[in-house]
């Protein structure tokens, strides 16, 4: 505030006054030069004129001479220790010198002059929160809204010293009557968006800093922050467009670069981020963050080894990047070291910032691997908690915690696996897989005489595993609506479930009350290990088209040997097919064994591989015949047996009952869990598994071995198979 304070007239007192008004005048209107000629002229006249010194200090303050600003203004104070202006402004100085006591003592002064010294009161306000005494700088702050209920800028320090104290609700309160009472201020939607992230109140926070940006579209700070919201709202397209605007500001942050990354990785644009990564990481090596991300590139390309080195690299820059230990933990899963990939998680949940309004404690480092081993040895129910705490407590953790799942299911724990599987739809894989009906989703409660649709998620094996649950819903007295892919519908209505309706996805469907994905059922029905519905055969193939296939098979081979189906390579859509699918040139040892004649069901491309095997090998092509799953099913009950790799058809040969031996890699799919060689889902089924991360011709051995000596000892015939393959279960 520019004052003058009054005194006595002295000699010349008519051109001092003049003079001193023309040097408030220039002052004011931001004329600092002009003004300092004048306050100068004064003290020509008049060396002691305080109100001259008192306004040549505040000049030299505004010019950033803080040494002389507080020279003059004391020796204005020492002329004249009464006015109220020279203490508040020889405390800004004091501010401005980073000397937050004697700035303190000053505002002090000042208001011991005068008690409504707007300007004193929130200066001194403000400065008391700088220092972290929030009580006493909340008693100004509330005395200064008395005076001045209208001063937005207090509204808004208020504010920051309740942001600074933790208090983020409160902070918002100050921020929207600050905004109420000046509209258009950037600064303060700014903080009210930073105050919104804080309580995760991501979409709030969002359109505050969309205004920033429409208010100053060169913020810098805000696009970058409305790009961070964004991308943890899943809305990476608007994620990239922010980050490339904030590009344009600020070429060369790698930051931005690594973030735009991480967006348009969000909108499968893998390429796209793959250069930004490499870009980034080039202008600054030691960037954390952008060798996190990059391993998470490679582990999604399969590129285990170079991906752990680039966590590894990340955690070395930086021990408290949680991105970097979760996309570590993503590798050790992959690799099978499911104990470290725990603690990965663990780790990364710990470094996770806690929601300030969840009211639960912190997620403290080794939480995690107590409750998932709490979980393992029975007790389920503590271990689940501890989940639903994490939830609670965490802002974004719900990726992680599905990984957890997946391990519980994998080691057997089905109960607290469940629970956790349920986040598959907030994950990068499966975000958009997830259906928005406005129906509620089924959870269990009473539904005797309800309509409710049950539908397939994911691939055809996973429809084909968990659809043994649709009768089980039928039980509870519900109207059943099965809505499954095309492929799969000819076989569901050949095994003629009773009291269902089934629809072909993509078709309108009839009206129902509740809803479910099939791959939740488990959690409704609480399964574990000691209770899954495995009475097969729970589908059933055609009869006409099993007779049809029978003719077929006659018709190529007279051979009355074992008949054994071949698979060797799933959907390539899988995003482990390349892990779990074996060259047939490596099974082709299997076709040679005598007393066996083998049929090739594999579909896709492939099937192509058989085009470069000798034109007189063992294996006959029905590939031709195999239009869906309804006619796989009808071949697979001419055969004796299936080997195959992890796909559908094994699921479907474990539903038809058909005996089937899988060929596993080392780290499989949680549902074929560890250490074992049967499966609770199917009773026909034997699973062999890769000793060693990609050893297929180790395995392929083991499998020669067992069915040379199988069909060596045996007549061939399904009655002796089924025998022999229920001692090894």
């Amino acid at each position: 505030m520019l004052t003058v304070a009054s005194k006595s007239p002295p000699l010349n007192a008519q051109y001092v006054a003049e003079r001193l008004a023309q040097g408030l005048a220039h002052h004011q209107s931001g004329n600092l030069p002009e003004a300092e000629v004048c306050y100068r002229e004064i003290l020509r006249l008049e060396r002691e004129h305080p109100d001259a010194l008192h306004l040549l200090g505040v000049v030299a303050q505004q010019n950033g001479d803080l040494a002389t600003a507080e020279r003059l203004i004391r020796s204005a104070i020492a002329r004249n220790p009464q006015v109220a202006d020279y203490h508040n402004n020889l405390g800004n100085t004091y501010q401005l010198l980073g000397d937050v006591a004697r700035a303190v003592s000053s505002y002090r002064q000042a208001i011991a002059i005068d008690s409504t010294h707007v300007d004193a009161l929130h200066s001194l306000a403000n400065s008391l929160a700088d220092r972290g005494s929030y009580a006493e700088a909340e008693t100004y702050f509330l005395a200064l809204l008395r005076l001045a209920p209208n001063h937005a800028d207090v509204h808004y320090n208020f504010g920051n010293a309740k942001l600074k104290q933790g208090d983020a609700k409160a902070a918002i309160e100050c921020y929207r009557e600050a905004i109420s009472l000046k509209p258009g201020c950037a600064a303060y939607h700014f903080n009210l968006a930073h105050a919104l992230q804080r309580l995760d109140r991501l979409a709030e926070a969002a359109a505050e800093y969309q205004k920033v940006v429409h208010i100053a579209p060169d913020d810098f700070e805000a696009t970058y922050n409305l790009g961070i919201v964004l991308h943890e709202l899943k809305e990476f397209a608007q994620a990239a467009n922010a980050f490339r605007r904030a590009l344009s500001l600020k070429p060369d942050l790698a930051e931005a670069m690594s973030n735009l990354a991480a967006a348009l990785q969000g909108l499968d644009d893998y390429d796209g981020a793959a250069e930004l990564l490499r870009r980034a990481i080039t202008l600054n090596p030691d960037f954390a963050e952008a060798h996190g991300n990059w391993g998470g590139h490679l582990w999604r390309q399969g590129d285990l080894a170079g991906a752990k080195k680039s966590c590894l690299r990340a955690t070395e820059l930086n021990p408290n990047l949680p991105g970097a230990h979760g996309n570590l933990g993503h590798v050790l899963f992959d690799e099978g070291d499911y104990r470290g990939a725990l603690d990965c998680y663990d780790h990364a949940l710990a470094l996770k910032p806690d929601v300030a309004e969840s009211g639960v404690p912190s997620w403290q480092r080794g939480d995690l691997l107590n409750a998932f081993d709490i979980g393992r040895n029975g007790g389920s129910d503590f271990a689940t908690a501890e989940y639903r705490r994490a939830l609670a407590s965490k802002s974004n953790c719900v990726e992680l915690l599905y990984y957890v799942g997946l391990l519980h299911l994998l080691h057997g724990d089905f109960p607290a696996g469940w629970h956790n599987y349920e986040y598959r739809w907030q994950t990068k894989m499966l975000r958009n897989a997830r259906r928005d009906f406005s129906q509620p989703q089924w959870l269990g409660q009473p539904i005797d005489g309800a309509r409710i649709l049950l539908h397939g998620e994911q691939g055809l094996g996973d429809v084909l595993q968990f659809i043994r649950y649709v009768p089980m819903v039928a039980a509870r007295g519900a109207k059943v609506i099965l809505e499954v892919p095309s492929e799969l519908r000819r076989l569901v209505e050949n095994s003629k479930m009773p009291a269902v309706q089934i629809v072909t996805r993509g078709a309108t469907l009839p009206d129902f009350e509740w809803q479910s994905p099939l791959m939740s059922l488990p959690l409704v029905f609480r399964t574990d290990l000691t209770c899954v519905p495995a009475t097969i055969p729970y589908l059933q193939a055609d009869p006409q088209r099993t007779h049809d296939f029978a003719q077929q098979i006659a018709s190529h081979s007279s051979n009355t040997g074992l008949r054994v189906g071949l698979v060797w390579s799933g959907s390539p859509r899988h995003t482990r097919d390349r892990q779990r699918s074996i060259p047939l040139a490596q099974l082709r040892s299997l076709t040679e064994i005598p007393g066996a004649i083998f049929y090739s069901l594999q579909k896709g491309p492939a099937a192509k591989e058989l085009l470069d095997m000798p034109i007189d090998m063992n294996l006959v092509d029905l590939s031709g015949y195999l239009n869906d799953f309804a006619d796989t099913a009808a071949a697979l009950a001419n055969l004796d047996l299936l080997i195959t790799v992890d796909t559908a058809v094994a699921h479907l040969a474990g539903a038809l009952g058909k005996p089937v031996w899988i060929l596993l890699t080392r780290n499989p799919d949680w549902r074929w869990l560890l250490d074992r060689d049967d499966s609770p889902w199917y009773p026909t089924v034997r699973l062999f598994r890769q000793n060693v991360a990609g050893d297929w011709p180790s395995m392929v051995n083991r499998v020669h071995g067992e069915l040379r000596g199988f069909v060596g000892a045996s007549n061939a015939t399904s009655q002796n198979f089924t025998a022999f393959h229920s001692r090894h279960n």
